[in-house]
């Protein structure tokens, strides 16, 4: 797709760099956030079986040559996950991209509404109301979720509902074969949301919204890109 700008969650990169085989170095910039910077601080070991290295965020080497004045931080919500802001400047407009993984388990809302309320507060704090900002990641959240509220009352908008007034049936699936798969029930987590500035001078637009990733593999039956779907919006800005 040639995509701009690409947010993605549990990316291995410790030992060796996932993305340096899955697209071109000259195609984009790499922007990692490491999810067990201060593991140490809490214990002594980490899960084995925890392999969620952290997150990156790509940014194409066309949007790249026309960019300025990048600024990346990274902010820890817990032990093993964080969230991660890259500030770009194009032409006259600063864009905040904000990529994140919250906490996963079902009956854990109570973490996931603290983790996303320090988030927000953290975008608040670094964000100008003429700014672009756009929030995206797997927020292990479905739509009536008290943290999908928490995000909508913060003035953001869901790109999916905003196209096709309702979010997809689901960006989760377990029908992956493979050792350490994810059982849980197909749900709905992924989202691309966009802070709505009422009185900013900005105008934007969301030309389109499409679900991609649900093919299984031709060559390795039950295999698939990944358990999460991909989530693709195509904005207009200016």
């Amino acid at each position: 797709m040639k995509a701009d700008i690409i947010g993605l969650q549990e990316v291995s990169f410790k030992e060796s760099n996932q993305l340096n085989d899955l697209v071109q170095v000259d195609d984009y910039e790499q922007y990692l956030a490491e999810a067990q910077l201060c593991i140490g601080e809490v214990n002594d070991t980490v899960d084995p079986e925890f392999n969620i290295d952290g997150l990156a965020i790509l940014l194409s080497n066309k949007l790249m040559k026309k960019a300025k004045n990048q600024n990346h931080k990274v902010l820890h919500i817990s032990a093993t996950r964080v969230a991660h802001m890259l500030t770009v400047e194009v032409d006259d407009l600063k864009v905040n991209l904000i990529n994140l993984h919250l906490h996963h388990p079902e009956e854990d809302e109570s973490v996931r509404v603290h983790q996303i309320w320090s988030i927000l507060k953290w975008i608040e704090y670094n964000t100008k109301q003429d700014d672009l900002t756009i929030m995206l990641g797997d927020f292990n959240a479905e739509p009536d979720s008290k943290t999908y509220q928490t995000i909508l009352e913060k003035g953001y908008v869901s790109s999916h509902m905003k196209v096709h007034s309702c979010e997809p049936i689901n960006t989760f699936h377990n029908r992956i074969e493979a050792p350490y798969k994810d059982a849980s029930p197909d749900g709905t987590f992924d989202y691309i949301f966009v802070k709505d500035n009422k009185n900013s001078k900005l105008v934007w637009d969301i030309k389109a919204v499409s679900i991609h990733g649900q093919e299984e593999s031709t060559v390795d039956k039950g295999i698939y890109a990944s358990d999460h779907y991909a989530l693709v919006a195509e904005f207009v800005i200016g």
